[in-house]
């Protein structure tokens, strides 16, 4: 068997093409796991509620998220990095969503958890309340 130059060339495209096909089924592995993995938190340290410093341990468990169009949103921002709030006033209903970005950029929002302790809760849904209140009245700050 002779070696010729259109079959090195043949043999370097074929594995090059295949060296391409895994590096990018391997990318959209990755991404798909970081996406749908589930992330298994059990509390997070809150530092600001909204822009309103704070310092404050919720426990938390996995839960449902609530209807969409009866919620307020509000970015919390703890130690491990950005999570938000869905808060639904009349009802009392407060929600925790785990969110970051994947190593490829996309914004994720990973689960939803709903706060285990009440009194923590409550003073969760206190502290949305008062940067509600502050975002509707500037002059009203201290």
């Amino acid at each position: 068997m002779r070696l010729t130059g259109k079959k090195i060339i043949r043999f370097l495209f074929i594995s090059m093409g295949t060296a391409i096909t895994l590096f990018l089924l391997f990318a959209l592995y990755y991404q798909v796991y970081e996406i749908y993995h589930y992330r298994n938190i059990s509390g997070i340290h809150v530092t600001a509620v909204d822009r309103k410093k704070t310092d404050l341990n919720i426990p938390l468990k996995k839960s449902r998220r609530l209807a969409a169009h009866e919620c307020v949103k509000i970015p919390i921002h703890a130690e491990d990095g950005p999570y938000w709030a869905e808060f639904n006033k009349p009802d009392g209903n407060l929600r925790i969503f785990s969110t970051r970005y994947t190593a490829f950029g996309t914004y994720v929002v990973h689960s939803c958890f709903e706060i285990s302790d009440p009194t923590v809760k409550r003073k969760l849904m206190d502290l949305i309340e008062e940067t509600q209140h502050s975002e509707k009245h500037p002059d009203d700050q201290n």
